[in-house]
């Protein structure tokens, strides 16, 4: 029931969004166009505001800043069309955004109306008055309608993630400072952008140096050399890094972390942990 309704609302958005798009069209393109660069230059600015800009993939410098707006312009468009409820996601739109961006998509139907039928004049409508409001009334009420019996039937818990204002920062960073969670959870923001997690780096930083050499000699499934690539070497022991810039060349090259150097990083685990007994042999 839950999938059904989430199809129907989809398909009721879209034809909303289609039918306001075509009586704004027919006033004029240039109207149309500016609507939707307001609408998202102000999506934009929230993101600003909220410091959220940066998406969760991991680019950085002017890469980073081109795949941030491009997939919150992408990721806004297609979700103001089709609702996309996993779009609410923190690492996305948010819950509270993506709930507002919905509720405003279909309120923003009707001033479309007004505008078009007050832009025409004496001219023949393409469609009559009467009948738009009448269509737009039951797309949107019916979407609401459904929308309404979806939230009733999910899991409580999951009802706050449509009004949640938790930003993707915010969200990393607090997967991590759980200590509840596991390694794995935890070690995964090695996999985030790095600008939602910059300002507790000491904290990321620590915590890898105390666990590493237990996590080399458990070796989990998820410490595998993909994982390891992805982490930056202020976060590897200084010993391992020094060690392998040193057959590398002088320069540490992420696929060296294999099982070539296997051999390597078990030795200078012994010989850390023999010298530094205080390093946590369990989980912090």
């Amino acid at each position: 029931m839950c999938f059904i309704c989430l199809m129907l609302n989809s398909a009721l958005l879209l034809l909303l969004r289609s039918f306001g798009a075509a009586l704004l069209i027919l006033v004029s393109k240039s109207y149309l166009v500016a609507y939707l660069m307001g609408d998202m230059a102000l999506y934009l600015l929230y993101k600003t505001a909220m410091n959220d800009w940066w998406h969760w993939m991991p680019f950085h410098g002017t890469s980073g800043g081109f795949v941030s707006f491009l997939m919150r312009t992408l990721v806004k468009f297609i979700s103001d069309f089709t609702g996309v409820v996993q779009f609410r996601v923190m690492g996305e739109m948010g819950g509270a955004y993506w709930t507002f961006s919905m509720l405003l998509s279909i309120a923003s139907t009707f001033v479309v109306m007004r505008v078009h039928f007050a832009s025409i004049g004496e001219e023949e409508p393409a469609i009559k008055e009467e009948t738009a409001w009448r269509l737009a009334s039951a797309l949107g009420g019916s979407w609401v309608v459904i929308f309404a019996a979806f939230m009733f039937m999910i899991k409580k818990k999951y009802r706050r993630t449509f009004y949640s204002l938790q930003t993707a920062c915010q969200s990393a960073q607090a997967l991590f400072l759980d200590e509840k969670n596991s390694d794995h959870t935890r070690a995964m923001i090695v996999e985030r952008n790095k600008h939602q997690w910059q300002s507790i780096r000491p904290q990321v930083a620590e915590w890898f140096e105390l666990n590493w050499l237990r996590w080399e000699e458990e070796k989990p499934v998820w410490f595998n050399p993909v994982f390891v690539s992805h982490v930056d070497d202020d976060l590897v022991p200084v010993e391992v890094i020094e060690e392998l810039k040193a057959r590398d060349g002088g320069v540490r090259r992420r696929s060296s972390f294999n099982e070539e150097h296997g051999e390597l990083i078990r030795s200078l685990t012994s010989k850390r942990r023999e010298n530094n007994p205080k390093v946590a042999p369990h989980p912090v």
